[in-house]
């Protein structure tokens, strides 16, 4: 027997405020939070997040050689 639930359809529906809710699916049971709407980390590993301050990380690094270099020149 498998422990797979099949997530729930909910269709789109209109709010009293006049807004309108586009249709989704509900996360599983003990699936955690919400999905984040970044899309970041589809079977890739990591997030736009991570890239971030992995490119903040090198420009700091490329900073620091380059004042290396010109001290040692």
């Amino acid at each position: 027997m498998s422990d797979y639930t099949p997530r729930k359809r909910v269709r789109g529906y209109q709010r009293k405020d006049g807004t309108y809710v586009r249709g989704h699916y509900r996360s599983r049971p003990g699936a955690g939070g919400p999905p984040s709407r970044g899309g970041g980390s589809r079977g890739r590993g990591g997030s736009s997040g991570d890239f971030g301050f992995l490119l903040g990380a090198l420009l700091v690094l490329m900073i620091i050689l380059g004042a290396i270099a010109q001290n040692v020149a």
